[in-house]
């Protein structure tokens, strides 16, 4: 079994949350309260190895292990204090056990700040993030 993830940003469009949001002339400096970018100055990052530290655990369960390889995207909102939150699964791997297993992995991170968050006008910023991991069964 290979576990390969690939860290992107997807640039998830959404009429509630955008990085070039208009500001008044006062409010410049500021940002808008409880605003989600997906895209900002400084982007959220892992802190330490996100496949040494967490997906070297997943554990791939026995209905998923006669699938073809694929990928799994998650989801998650990488709040201003390094907690995630608004996990899901956008894509599934067509395995339902195998997308709760990543999901599992995650949820640790809802609790204990494993993030170092992104930054918007030089402020912590909470910022929608995907997370692909492509599953190869060897």
């Amino acid at each position: 079994m290979r576990i390969q993830p690939i860290l992107f940003w997807a640039m998830i469009t959404s009429a509630s949350s955008s990085a070039q949001r208009s500001t008044s002339t006062s409010a410049k400096d500021s940002l808008p309260p409880k605003t989600t970018y997906t895209y900002v100055e400084v982007m959220p990052k892992f802190k330490g190895d996100i496949y040494a530290d967490v997906l070297k655990k997943l554990r791939i369960p026995e209905p998923c292990m006669e699938m073809t390889p694929g990928r799994v995207v998650a989801t998650f909102t990488v709040e201003a204090n390094g907690l995630l939150s608004e996990l899901q699964i956008a894509r599934s791997s067509g395995c339902a056990q195998l997308d709760s297993e990543i999901v599992r992995l995650l949820i640790p991170m809802t609790r204990v700040p494993q993030w170092i968050p992104g930054k918007q006008k030089g402020q912590a910023a909470a910022i929608k993030y995907a997370m692909p991991v492509n599953i190869h069964l060897d």
